[in-house]
């Protein structure tokens, strides 16, 4: 056997050949992953006025690209239940929600091989190989950091910290279990606000027999849910005068530049791929069918200029071969400046218009905007180019309230937002940054608040990346500061929003210059980069989301899974393999050869198959 140690820890042991994913490579097993949610619960917390947190955890799944099931919290005491299922996870109950014979029927089922992720449970402590040394209550409200943590190493969490700012620790946003190790390993150590190691771990990892069980004592839907939509936008958090997305960061005086949610959705990716789940890639295939490390969308606003430079601007990225997503600006008087005809031409161009709504001309600065000013404005924007729109964005990233611009968005006929800022006010105007104000440079969904019942709405967040990236004014370039921003997203597979406003392409050689050397150093990097427009990005998300994952079952050294996919190009889905190897991909019905790699990303080996839109069975052999 081979074992991984920590200074001061327990080990966590896995059986070497097999690293994680262990003994499943054996006889046929049925792969699906289940997740617990109590109705019970969240109908409960939103009569209490409060946010059922847990409910986000179908957000999380959603991001993963996994296909999760829910159950309700009975099927923990039921080992029929259980035995239908590879992976469980499970949210912050009470030790008394849990039914009887649980630790009886999980302990047996995950020593014959399942996996179980534990996100704040009680009443688990002991199956887990932890022992709870009391709780950290949250100060403050929902949205307020409450500790830190920083990332072991091991080989579940290899490479998943930035290499930016590799001092920087993780956030947390929720109570705090205090757990001491007995029979885990601690894969992250507790920090309290002042920076002090609290002694405890903040998440654990256990092998018993064939099976795994982790371990977080935080509250991990609540943590990445208050990254994604900040804190409400109801009062001037940062003291510039408006309300703004900047009031709703809650990550102060952390680093921009670390993807505090993307490192926790990395760790339970690599959780989930203990066992070899087919998980569907955050990137969409290109249209020749290859594989991409990167995606860079590409768009900006207009800020209402009637000189013309939008089309200026829309030529400059045809030539560069891009696309380019720009949004026209209302005016108080009900026209725009982006004229009709240069609308149609820049479509031409195929590129994408929508709207750039303006809470700010008019508006008090401390003041917020409501519903009906929101449907004013899309109206005029129908109105004078005759069509509808995918995503917008708010003029100076204006905001009121948490969820309900969406609301008020979507129901205007918009499908996506681009307004989450990358980084906070000061300065009021963050140029030639990047950075992850709200944790991720992933697309997410919003959720309503205990108001709305905790449901998901159909509106997509689009957040900032890089913006005014690679150049500092109208003559002087900054390649590294892009150079950066391009490696990491390669590095990561990240989606990478680029925005350039349009009067700075037309009128800024240096900025011009900086999207030049970009494409160049991607080429010289070989860094494969998918380009999109901010529009063409959510239709991939919202196909992404609807893509399904099925009857996926592992026979010896064959793994054969469903897909079905609505995404014209198809999609890619990634299996974990641990230290294994893919050695063939088909599809059924299929005669061609089918596209697939292999990478090791995480400390892991993945495997990667293109798999075509429409309904597919696919077969991956392994040795």
């Amino acid at each position: 056997m081979s074992t991984w140690r920590l200074p001061g820890a327990a080990c966590l042991v896995f059986l070497a050949g097999a690293t994680a994913c262990g003994p499943l490579w054996g006889a046929a097993q049925p792969l699906r992953i289940a997740c617990v949610y109590d109705s019970g619960r969240h109908a409960a917390a939103n009569r209490d006025g409060e946010n059922h947190w847990d409910i986000y955890l179908r957000e999380i799944g959603d991001q993963l690209g996994a296909r999760m099931e829910e159950v309700p919290p009975a099927a923990l005491g039921n080992p029929e239940q259980l035995a239908q299922y590879a992976t469980v996870l499970v949210g912050g109950l009470a030790a008394d929600d849990l039914p009887a014979e649980t630790l009886t029927h999980l302990e047996r089922w995950i020593r014959g091989g399942g996996t179980l992720i534990a996100l704040a449970t009680q009443g688990l402590d002991a199956l887990c190989g932890n022992r709870s040394a009391g709780l950290m209550r949250q100060p403050g409200d929902p949205f307020t950091c409450s500790a830190t943590f920083a990332l072991q190493p091991h080989r579940l969490t290899q490479d998943i910290h930035s290499i930016l700012q590799p001092a920087q620790r993780l956030l947390i946003f929720s109570d705090v279990r205090q757990m001491t190790c007995d029979s885990s390993c601690a894969l992250a150590t507790l920090y309290d606000l002042d920076g002090r190691d609290t002694g405890y771990a903040a998440i654990t990892g256990r092998q018993l027999d064939k099976g795994h069980v982790f371990y977080f004592a935080f509250g991990v839907p609540q943590t990445m849910w208050v990254l994604h939509q900040g804190r409400p936008v109801d009062q001037d958090y940062d003291g510039d005068g408006m309300l703004r997305r900047s009031d709703a960061v809650v990550i102060r005086p952390h680093s921009v530049q670390v993807l505090y949610a993307d490192e926790i959705l990395f760790l339970l990716g690599n959780m989930i791929g203990v066992q070899p789940h087919p998980l569907v890639h955050q990137l969409p295939p290109t249209g020749a069918g290859a594989i991409p490390d990167a995606l860079f969308y590409w768009g900006g606003d207009d800020e209402a200029s009637a000189a013309g430079i939008q089309l200026v601007a829309s030529d400059f990225m045809r030539q560069q071969g891009l696309p380019y997503h720009i949004n026209a600006m209302w005016r108080p008087d009900g026209t725009f400046g982006l004229s009709v005809a240069d609308a149609d031409k820049i479509r031409a161009n195929g590129h994408e218009i929508a709207p750039h709504f303006d809470f700010m001309t008019g508006y008090a600065s401390g003041a917020g905007f409501t519903r009906e000013q929101v449907l004013a404005q899309a109206e005029a924007f129908r109105e004078h180019f005759g069509t509808g729109w995918t995503c917008s964005v708010n003029h100076v990233t204006r905001w009121t309230g948490w969820a309900e611009p969406a609301k008020w968005m979507r129901e205007a006929g918009g499908k996506a937002d681009n307004s989450f800022v990358h980084a906070g006010s000061p300065p009021a105007n963050p140029v030639n940054m990047f950075g992850f104000s709200f944790g991720t440079a992933f697309p997410f969904w919003f959720y309503d608040d205990w108001q709305g019942g905790n449901q998901k709405i159909d509106f997509l967040e689009e957040p900032f990346g890089a913006y005014e990236c690679g150049y500092r004014d109208q003559t002087q370039t900054d390649f590294e500061t892009l150079h950066a921003a391009l490696d990491l997203a390669a590095r990561h597979h990240l989606t990478m929003n680029m925005f350039h406003h349009p009067i700075y392409i037309a009128e800024y050689p240096a900025c011009q210059q900086a999207i030049a050397e970009g494409l160049r150093y991607l080429q010289e990097r070989q860094i494969r980069a998918l380009h999109l427009g901010n529009d063409a990005v959510c239709h991939w998300w919202q196909a992404r989301s609807e893509s399904q994952l099925r009857e996926v079952v592992l026979a010896n050294d064959r793994l054969t899974f469903q897909t079905q996919c609505g995404y014209a190009e198809g999609m890619i889905v990634k299996v974990p393999l641990g230290t294994r190897t893919a050695v063939a991909a088909a599809i059924e019905g299929s005669p061609g050869v089918v596209r697939f790699e292999q990478e090791t990303l995480f400390g892991q080996n993945w495997a990667l198959v293109v798999v075509p839109c429409g309904q597919q069975v696919v077969t991956l052999s392994l040795e």
